[in-house]
Formats: C-alpha cells, sequence, structure tokens
C-alpha cells in the first residue's frame, strides 16, 4: 500500500512514522550494503588464502596451448 492510499484510507500520516516507500527503500539500501560487505570479506578472505597457498611460488600466466607443462608440477 503506497503512501497515498493510506493517507485516502486512514487518513493524514503521522509524520514521524516511516512511509511504505521508505521502509522498502531503507530494506533495499541495507541488503546493498550487506551485500557489498559480504563481496568485500569474501575477496579479503580469497586474497588471504591465495597468499597463504602460493606463499614463496612464483606464478605465471596460463598458456592457451594445450601441450603446455605446468609451472610447478605436483
Amino acid at each position: 500500500m503506497t503512501s497515498e492510499e493510506m493517507i485516502v484510507r486512514y487518513g493524514r500520516l503521522v509524520s514521524h512514522e516511516p512511509t511504505p516507500e521508505e521502509i522498502e527503500r531503507a530494506i533495499m539500501d541495507a541488503e546493498r550494503r550487506l551485500r557489498a560487505e559480504a563481496c568485500r570479506e569474501l575477496a579479503r578472505a580469497a586474497a588471504t588464502w591465495f597468499a597463504h597457498a602460493f606463499r614463496g611460488r612464483e606464478l605465471e600466466p596460463a598458456h592457451a596451448d594445450s601441450t603446455a607443462k605446468p609451472a610447478h608440477p605436483a
């Protein structure tokens, strides 16, 4: 229900109460912030994992050639 519909049905809105649009906007903003925070944490965790996994090793770009040998055989 929009704030206009609420005004028509219930009369004037109380000014200190948020409208449905404001509540929806606040929820969407909170979701956006949580997603951004989760992405930052995931990137931080991935960077930490890569730092530990490849500590002291030189990384080489992968070759498109299927006969290319891996940089560090397992």
